[in-house]
């Protein structure tokens, strides 16, 4: 698990466990509701749109954040704009996940009386730290608090089809392929953005073992309008490492990585075996579970940075600061 002093440095790009959606497709069933998605054009992943890296990277309004995890609530609350709430009863699933393990931080997906939040590109004022839209394309997150440093009209993570996409899981359907579907793990692996998770690629020795420069050419073969740039960044961790010191203002971007890879990371991409030096054998190669070629479960290593830095919230303001007792 790699993490960043204080906190880990969050890598906002790829869905889970997969760097295109080529390796997913060539691993899925021929039949049965996960087969239902190989018959859809693949989204190209982890593009974030780049009038909103931009703003992301506006620290302005960061001073004094040691770190992209967040700290200075107990409290994330979440809002959707565009979907229906059987498709936001599947997402607050799974992200649960996160907050179920323990610590003091939760996410709040409903207001003072039950409803769902709601956001609107016309917001003038922020409704949710976490804004989820469905109408553009692709999956991404923005970084962890720097979330904070775009507009409260802006999506800071979007699941591109999920409305159409979803529907064969919507009210209990399909309950058992939901809990190991590609879905569900991108759901987990963006969440894991938003609370500051990198990407598990990054340890020493698989970048050692990833050949980088075809990994860069084959994300941005799946996407139009991906640029080098952020397919350098979000495949080389010199190159990360060197796009935060430069943009991200006071917060800390020494990256310190674990000396073994967390195999069963949620934060561990999918690829071809011709991406890695070592093919089939790499240590980078990507082990899943319950049948599916990528990790359906949050990883000891992903439980373990989540209680590194959720455990315990220390608000820099005192109690007054922490946003306890939102309703969850």
């Amino acid at each position: 698990m790699h993490i960043s002093k204080p906190v880990v440095l969050v890598l906002g790009f790829l869905a889970p466990a997969v760097a295109t959606t080529e390796a997913w497709a060539q691993a899925q069933p021929t039949s049965g509701p996960a087969s239902a998605s190989m018959q859809r054009d693949p989204k190209a992943l982890d593009v974030i749109p780049a009038n909103l890296f931009e703003k992301m990277f506006s620290s302005n309004k960061l001073v004094g954040s040691p770190g992209l995890a967040w700290k200075r609530k107990r409290t994330l609350t979440v809002a959707f704009y565009g979907g229906s709430e059987p498709l936001y009863r599947l997402i607050e699933e799974a992200a649960r996940d996160w907050t179920s393990i323990g610590g003091q931080l939760k996410f709040s997906f409903t207001d003072t009386v039950g409803k769902y939040r709601v956001w609107s590109p016309k917001d003038k004022t922020v409704s949710a730290d976490i804004r989820i839209g469905f109408d553009q394309a692709d999956y991404w997150s923005l970084l962890g608090v720097l979330a904070e440093n775009v507009g409260p009209g802006d999506p800071t993570m979007n699941f591109g089809g999920f409305p159409t996409d979803l529907q064969r899981y919507f009210d209990g359907k399909n309950a058992a392929s939901w809990k190991t579907s590609y879905e569900r793990g991108v759901v987990l692996h963006e969440f894991g953005h938003a609370l500051g998770l990198s990407h598990e690629h990054f340890s020493p020795k698989c970048q050692q073992d990833l050949k980088i420069e075809d990994a860069v050419a084959s994300q941005m073969a799946s996407s139009k309008v991906l640029s080098y740039d952020q397919a350098m960044f979000n495949f080389d961790a010199k190159y990360y490492v060197k796009v935060l010191k430069q943009l991200a203002g006071p917060l800390e971007s020494k990256l310190l990585t674990s000396p073994n890879t967390d195999q069963r990371s949620q934060m561990l991409y999918v690829l071809r075996d011709e991406l890695f030096k070592s093919g089939a054998q790499s240590v980078c190669k990507a082990i899943g579970d319950h049948g599916q070629p990528w990790p359906t479960v949050l990883s000891d290593g992903d439980k373990a940075f989540y209680l590194d830095n959720y455990r315990v919230i220390s608000s820099p303001f005192g109690l007054a600061g922490l946003n306890a007792g939102r309703k969850e």
